[in-house]
C-alpha cells in the first residue's frame, strides 16, 4: 500500500532502461514556502503560489489577468516612481535580452497581513525575474521569485546612539565610561 504524501526524489541515477518519476511541476510551485508569481509578455499575472499571495496579503481571482502595476502600483502619485521603474525596467531585460535578471535590493508598497488587518507599507525585497520560453525559442512568460528582506536591510541601518557613548568615538563598544 502506497503511502500518502511520501515523496522522496531518486537518490541516484536509475539503472538503464528504468523510468525515472515525473516531477510534477504545479505541485512544486504550489507548494513551495518561497513567493512566486508568472507574467506574460503583457505584464499581466497569469499565476502566482500561496506564498506569493500571503506575502502580498492578495486572492488569486483578484490578480489573474491585471496588470502587475495595476494590482500594485507602489507610489502612483510620484511621478519618478523610482521603485516601480526599477521594476519595470527588469522585466524588459528579461523579455529583450532573455535572461534572467535580478534586483538585488528594491523598497516597495505591498498590502501586508497584521494583527491590525490588512495595512499597506514599504517592505525591501531582493527579486529575480526568470524568462520562459515557448516552443519556438521565444519569451513567452516571466516568473518572478521575491524574498522579503525587510528585516535585514532594517538591521544593516546604523541606529541612533545612545546615553554616553553618543558623545564616544566611533570605537565605542558598550561599555564605554568616560575618562578622568
Amino acid at each position: 500500500m502506497r503511502q500518502k504524501n511520501r515523496r522522496t526524489p531518486p537518490t541516484k541515477t536509475p539503472a538503464p532502461g528504468k523510468r525515472v518519476p515525473a516531477l510534477d511541476f504545479q505541485a512544486l510551485f504550489s507548494l513551495s514556502p518561497n513567493p512566486y508569481m508568472v507574467l506574460d509578455r503583457s505584464l499581466r499575472y497569469v499565476a502566482a503560489n500561496e506564498a506569493y499571495l500571503h506575502v502580498t496579503a492578495s486572492r488569486l481571482e483578484n490578480l489573474l489577468g491585471r496588470h502587475v502595476f495595476d494590482a500594485f502600483p507602489n507610489e502612483p502619485n510620484d511621478p519618478g516612481n523610482l521603485p516601480a521603474r526599477m521594476l519595470r525596467e527588469s522585466f524588459e531585460r528579461v523579455l529583450r535580452e532573455g535572461k534572467p535578471d535580478t534586483l538585488a535590493l528594491i523598497p516597495y508598497q505591498v498590502p501586508r497581513h497584521t494583527p491590525e488587518g490588512v495595512v499597506t507599507e514599504e517592505r525591501y525585497w531582493s527579486a529575480t525575474h526568470t524568462p520562459l520560453f515557448d516552443e519556438h525559442g521565444e519569451v513567452a512568460f516571466i516568473l518572478q521569485h521575491k524574498v522579503d528582506v525587510t528585516e535585514l536591510q532594517r538591521l544593516s541601518k546604523p541606529r541612533p546612539p545612545r546615553g554616553r557613548c553618543a558623545r564616544a568615538t566611533s570605537t565605542c563598544a558598550g561599555w564605554w565610561k568616560p575618562r578622568g
